[in-house]
């Protein structure tokens, strides 16, 4: 077997992969679809129902773990994590975080174009027992209740 050979061998492979991984992909978004939700897990079925990636999920949480550092008044200038798309100065700050630094930072991890996404994300995220302070305190900052849809 000459070399142009293995070459299309290879990329044989490589479109059977693609076309299987897509395929996986399409059965995945439709059981998130059809399935129940787990009243247990609503931050992740939401993950799940809005396609979020498990690197977008972690930067959204980095955010918010720096958020609530700085709502309970911890210096945050020292951690230094650059996160693409958000200006070190706005993440960093030594003051209160407040709501619409908040959603834009997570709205850009995220990739979300709706800021109605914002509300509920911290509401499922809350409803699951996680950032539950930095949560409550952005919400309470745009009068929605965190058990509310």
């Amino acid at each position: 077997m000459n070399l142009e050979q293995k070459v299309n061998e290879l990329e044989q492979i490589i479109k059977a992969i693609d076309e299987k991984v897509e395929h996986l992909q399409s059965i995945v978004q439709r059981l998130s679809i059809c399935k129940l939700e787990d009243p247990r897990y609503p931050y992740y079925n939401w993950t799940v129902s809005m396609n979020i990636s498990e690197e977008k999920k972690c930067l959204a949480e980095t955010v918010l773990a720096i958020l609530a550092t700085r709502l309970s008044g911890q210096k945050v200038s020292d951690f230094k994590k650059e996160i693409e798309g958000i200006p070190s100065e706005m993440l960093y700050k030594d003051d209160m975080p407040n709501y619409k630094d908040a959603e834009i930072m997570l709205m850009t991890v995220l990739k979300l174009n709706h800021k109605g996404h914002i509300p509920l994300l911290l509401k499922k995220i809350y409803a699951e027992g996680r950032f539950e302070k930095i949560c409550e305190y952005l919400l309470d900052e745009i009068g929605e209740d965190v058990f509310g849809e």
